[in-house]
Parts: structure tokens; C-alpha cells; sequence
């Protein structure tokens, strides 16, 4: 996925299954992936007028102790790990026992507080957590892309009707994934270095390229939304902030220079 720096500077992605964790980490591993990024819970519950039934939504992928863990060829240990109330960093060093490379230090940065189709109940966690990775991925060593991943793929099997009186007709409902909360975590993560870098932003242009590389980025309209909500959370806040630092700010700011010509050379 293309970034403001560079063409391919996010890996978007699925949740990890237990049939492909080895596959993760071997992407992982060939892309010389530093950081990961993963805004879903392993069990989280399903929708309103679900029953509320907790479902798996991504395998849990790495070693839950410093006790290393064999991923095919590539074998993974926890170095550290950093609980916080709304995400977890998890340091891990990953070594392939095919090649001679030495071994990576990769960071998992996994936020907990997102529910599955909806938005975060605070704009400010969701900002303080994508600054977070963004100043970890600045100064890593490595130029890899950062993998983004929300829940894994779902298949649901919905009967359509009888066929000659034997058997059913079925159709492949294919629930997508990978694109809701991976989509807006780097739409969020792109507008806030424009606003850096550049003072503006465009929040539209940048969802509508994220789209032109995988379909349903941002899925859905209230995560849409939340970006706007977001950016309009963060230029509030620098307002603020240059009106404590600039006491005379509202005043430079409704500031008229034909006023002020004026009342130079008429007095009123």
C-alpha cells in the first residue's frame, strides 16, 4: 500500500489463521517487516442482536511467553512486552534457520480497544496510539513496510433453495477483512504526517487511493466519519495550543489590515 513517503510503505492485510501463521511470518520475514500493527481483539463479541456470542476473530500468532516459538523455518521470542490500558507493544526477535541473515528485532504494536465495524469510544486513544507507531516506525532502522491487520477472512454459507428436489443450492457469503479498521488506522496514520509535514490535509483523496489498491478501505460510513472526527479533534488541539503559547493569537487572527490603514489616516 502506497504512504506519503513511500509507494509501498503498509502491508494491508488479514488476521492471521492457524493455517497461515507460518505463511504471516514468512511474509513477514521476507519484506523485512520491522513493525506490525494489529487493531483486533483474538475473541471478540459479534453484533448487536448477535446474542452478543464471542467469536474468534484472529488467531493468536506469537508466543505468549519469552519461550520461543517455531514458525516453520523462522523462529520467534518474546523479548519484552508493555501493557497499557488500550494497547500492548510486544518486542520480538525472529530468526530464519534457512539463511545465514542475522537475526530482527520486530515490534507488535496491538490495540485493544477497537470493536469489530464500529469506531474507538475516543478519538484522542486512536491518535495517541497511531503517533505512537509512527515515532517507533521513524526510527527503525529498517525500511520494510509496516504490516497492518485487523480480523480474518469469514466464510458464511447461506442456503439459496432446492435443485430437482435433492439437494440445496448454496451461495459463499465472503465477510471482507483487512480493509475496515486497517483502512482507517492508515488513512488516519497518512493525513496526520500531511498535517505535519505539509499544514493540510485531504482525507477524501486519501481514502479514494487507498481504495484504487484494495477495495473497501475504510468499510464502513461511521469509520468515515471517525476520521473526520479525528482530524478536527487534532486541529482543535493545536489551536489551543497556539493560543496558550500566543496570548495575542485571536487577536492576529481576526487581525484586518484595512482597518488598521484606515484608522491611520482618518482616526475613525
Amino acid at each position: 500500500m502506497p504512504g506519503n513517503n513511500y509507494r509501498r510503505e503498509y502491508i494491508a492485510t488479514q488476521g492471521p489463521l492457524p493455517g497461515t501463521k507460518d505463511d504471516f511470518w514468512r511474509m513477514v520475514w521476507e519484506h523485512g517487516v520491522s513493525n506490525v500493527v494489529m487493531v483486533t481483539q483474538c475473541m471478540e463479541k459479534g453484533r448487536v442482536g448477535s446474542g452478543g456470542i464471542s467469536r474468534v476473530k484472529c488467531d493468536q500468532y506469537w508466543p505468549p511467553d519469552k519461550d520461543p516459538l517455531y514458525y516453520g523455518d523462522l523462529v520467534l521470542q518474546m523479548m519484552s512486552e508493555s501493557v497499557l490500558p488500550e494497547w500492548t507493544i510486544r518486542e520480538f526477535r525472529i530468526t530464519s534457520e534457512s539463511s545465514c541473515s542475522y537475526p530482527r528485532v520486530l515490534r507488535l504494536f496491538h490495540y485493544t480497544v477497537w470493536p469489530d465495524h464500529g469506531v474507538p469510544e475516543s478519538t484522542q486513544s486512536l491518535i495517541q496510539f497511531v503517533r505512537t507507531v509512527r515515532d517507533y516506525v521513524d526510527r527503525s532502522p529498517s525500511t520494510g513496510a509496516t504490516v497492518v491487520h485487523c480480523r480474518s477472512f469469514t466464510l458464511r454459507v447461506v442456503p439459496l433453495g432446492w435443485v430437482g428436489y435433492r439437494s440445496l443450492t448454496w451461495f459463499w457469503f465472503c465477510l471482507s477483512a483487512g480493509v475496515g479498521r486497517t483502512g482507517t488506522f492508515i488513512a488516519l496514520d497518512r493525513v496526520l504526517q500531511q498535517l505535519d509535514s505539509k499544514g493540510t490535509i485531504d482525507l477524501y483523496g486519501t481514502v479514494f487511493d487507498l481504495r484504487l489498491h484494495r477495495q473497501h478501505m475504510v468499510q464502513t460510513e461511521c469509520q468515515y466519519a471517525f476520521l473526520h472526527q479525528c482530524v478536527r479533534d487534532v486541529l482543535r488541539a493545536r489551536k489551543h495550543r497556539s493560543e496558550q503559547e500566543n496570548p495575542l493569537y485571536p487577536i492576529y487572527e481576526n487581525f484586518n489590515p484595512e482597518y488598521c490603514r484606515d484608522f491611520i489616516y482618518t482616526g475613525r
